[in-house]
């Protein structure tokens, strides 16, 4: 009896150690050479193949790697080993398991206290680009405290969430506002911060403006010169453009700059222009035959033959007449 109750002892102790095993999740997208090698029907040979095909956001896309086949990513869902969004478990000295896997070995060291961690895979959020600055009203027409606002736009077919993202200005007193958690920006679609929520102050002599991931790397920046008042500054196919119609939440309308203001001194001095113009005219009007004799006057040449020609027309005319007259006789 006593055997007996042994032997049911060691049959749990060895299921418990397989399910023990089983949560030991192999992710592909960070796994090292050797933990691929682990599943079924992949080699190192497939497993390299797997290393230089990352990232994969299905297991489904397995069969992109050369030497995957159905049948075999079949295998490897059997065997349930393989996962692309589980998160390996690092123990810690307490014993509690360390679920927030820093993006930096360096943090990832010093949580571990110096132990060996070679083959420890560290764990790096990729962020999506094509997120960018597309409108910016610098110089509202009414208060700037309340009108100000900066535009972003989502290049992508799919959502992102902006959660600790931030926007930063680098003229004049410069502010940083974090965007709130949860906040996402729609595929192809705008999202306005206005200045109440950032408590950014565009300056209007110029600034500029970065937009930062979370782990502080800039992702997309602008600068723009002294602005216009009640214009945005909008992004175009070839580069920005100040427009005098505000989109907000929409596409950019890029239209002509309203006229502004001259100088007084520029707008006198047309005017000045203009009358002497008609001064001229007048002049010219009112005395053509004195600048006509003038100018027969001072060109004696072209006097002289003026008269000669009339000379030779005359004599012309003369022989003709004669000739008919000794032809009648």
């Amino acid at each position: 009896m006593k055997k007996y109750f042994i032997l049911l002892i060691f049959v749990i102790f060895c299921f418990f150690i397989k399910d023990t095993f089983a949560l030991e999740k192999i992710n592909i997208n960070i796994a090292t050479l050797e933990q691929l090698d682990q599943i079924t029907s992949v080699g190192k040979v497939t497993a390299q193949k797997i290393i230089d095909s990352r990232p994969f956001l299905s297991l489904n896309d397995l069969l992109k790697v050369k030497g995957i086949g159905e049948a075999t990513l079949q295998k490897i869902k059997d065997q349930g080993l393989a996962c692309v969004d589980c998160i390996p478990v690092i123990p810690s000295l307490t014993g509690n398991p360390v679920t927030n896997i820093e993006n930096s070995q360096d943090t990832l060291d010093s949580r571990l206290r110096g132990n060996d961690t070679s083959d420890v895979p560290v764990v790096s959020i990729i962020y999506p680009s094509g997120i960018i600055f597309n409108e910016i009203l610098p110089s509202p027409e009414g208060p700037d405290e309340q009108n100000e606002f900066i535009e972003l736009y989502n290049t992508n077919n799919f959502d992102v969430d902006l959660s600790e993202w931030k926007i930063m200005d680098k003229e004049g007193t410069s502010t940083t506002f974090t965007i709130l958690k949860d906040t996402k920006i729609l595929a192809n679609n705008f999202l306005i911060f206005k200045r109440p929520q950032t408590k950014i102050s565009l300056n209007n002599t110029s600034d500029t403006l970065n937009l930062f991931l979370p782990n502080d790397k800039i992702i997309d920046s602008v600068s723009f010169p002294k602005a216009i008042t009640n214009q945005s500054y909008n992004k175009t196919g070839f580069g920005w453009a100040w427009s005098s119609t505000i989109t907000p939440n929409s596409k950019n309308i890029i239209s002509q700059p309203t006229a502004t203001k001259t100088n007084n001194n520029s707008t006198d001095n047309l005017k000045l222009i203009d009358e002497n113009l008609a001064s001229l005219n007048n002049s010219l009007d009112s005395s053509p035959s004195p600048i006509k004799n003038n100018f027969l006057s001072n060109n004696p040449i072209i006097l002289f033959l003026i008269v000669l020609i009339v000379a030779i027309i005359l004599a012309v005319v003369v022989f003709i007449i004669k000739l008919k007259l000794s032809k009648k006789q």
